[in-house]
């Protein structure tokens, strides 16, 4: 039998208590927090996830970008490349390059 599993991403994106939370779910009716990632000193104002599933983007509102090893759980990398909230996150497709936008 072909067991399915879904990772979901959720947000909690108010002040000092921002946070990234990662659930794993097996059933319609079941969930599984992974892990919370949290290191952001602003409100996150955009997630991007790689087609692989293993890193995440997350951008936030003093224009910070961040870089997190889903499988290991941790921060790999901060950037802050943006004097604004950045609107917007994308990975290249060899997941090598990252691309940015900041209004």
């Amino acid at each position: 039998m072909l067991k399915l599993h879904f990772l979901f991403l959720f947000l909690f994106p108010f002040g000092l208590y921002s946070q990234i939370g990662v659930e794993q779910k097996k059933e319609i009716a079941t969930h599984t927090l992974i892990t919370k990632l949290s290191g952001h000193k602003s409100e996150i104002t955009v997630l991007t996830i790689s087609l692989t599933g293993k890193y995440l983007l997350s951008g936030d509102a003093l224009g910070v970008i961040k870089i997190w090893d889903i499988v290991r759980k941790q921060e790999i990398h901060e950037f802050k490349v943006h004097s604004r909230a950045i609107s917007s996150l994308k990975f290249s497709a060899d997941e090598k390059k990252i691309l940015s936008t900041s209004l």
